[in-house]
């Protein structure tokens, strides 16, 4: 078989899965982390994981907002194919038609 062929269910599935994972990665981020540092006996080592904790959670916002970005990119590609696959028998019979007039395709 020549060509490309992309199985949309697969698509779709894997899209749905990574908006689940990046809901998952925000909720993470929206919660405090190390939360107990204020406890810490040493204030460096309160200070260190305040710096640790807010660039672990921006990082993990970044993550969250690739993730989905990637998901919906998959959705939508599972729905262009679906579109597409839709389309093209009639696309096929307008071009055949037109080839059967003599007018040139272009």
């Amino acid at each position: 078989m020549s060509g490309f062929e992309a199985d949309v269910d697969e698509l779709d599935a894997a899209g749905r899965a990574l908006l689940g994972v990046s809901d998952d990665l925000d909720a993470t981020a929206r919660r405090e982390l190390l939360e107990g540092r204020s406890t810490y006996a040493n204030p460096e080592l309160t200070e260190a994981a305040g710096r640790f904790s807010a660039r672990l959670g921006h990082l993990t916002r970044v993550l969250s907002d690739q993730a989905d970005a990637a998901g919906v990119a998959l959705r939508g590609s599972a729905t262009h194919y679906r579109e597409s696959d839709l389309l093209a028998p009639a696309q096929m019979r307008r071009l055949d038609e037109r080839l059967d007039m003599g007018m040139v395709v272009g």
